[in-house]
């Protein structure tokens, strides 16, 4: 699925308008470099991000370490992953569903988007990721940017 087909399934204006920065961001090239991401291009988002370092892993098998995470997505995770790795995530139904996305995005080279219902507590929150590549040096995914919304919170 090409990004401008993903741009009609996204239900979230503030996710169309990252995914739109991130492929001005590309120019020619399938990914933006880390050093291409500044703050100041995704205000909409502050908050809602993380940026996440791909380190391969012995058994060929990607890796994921947050190198940010934002408060936003902090607070609703109940946890800070900063620093830390992906395998720390305390909840282990939302580890599979987080490390599908980041395979997926970095199989693909290209972006990846979902919508989940999770239960958080008494209430029901459905929320959409957003996935994006980058790339330090233009041929292999060395990173992903991560976007994420909540689209509505219902009482269940």
């Amino acid at each position: 699925m090409g990004t401008a087909t993903l741009e009609h399934d996204i239900r979230d204006h503030r996710l169309v308008e990252t995914l739109r920065v991130w492929r001005k961001l590309c120019g020619t090239r399938f990914a933006p470099a880390r050093h291409d991401i500044e703050p100041a291009d995704f205000r909409q988002m502050l908050g809602r991000l993380a940026l996440i370092d791909v380190v391969p892993g012995a058994s060929g098998a990607a890796r994921y370490r947050y190198r940010l995470m934002g408060t936003r997505l902090a607070a609703q995770d109940a946890c800070d992953l900063t620093g830390k790795p992906l395998s720390e995530h305390p909840d282990a139904g939302q580890r599979e569903i987080v490390q599908a996305a980041f395979d997926a995005a970095c199989e693909t080279r290209r972006p990846a988007y979902r919508e989940d219902v999770r239960q958080d507590g008494a209430r029901r929150h459905t929320y959409a990721r957003l996935v994006l590549p980058l790339s330090d040096d233009g041929a292999t995914v060395t990173g992903l940017l991560l976007a994420r919304v909540v689209l509505n919170r219902a009482m269940s």
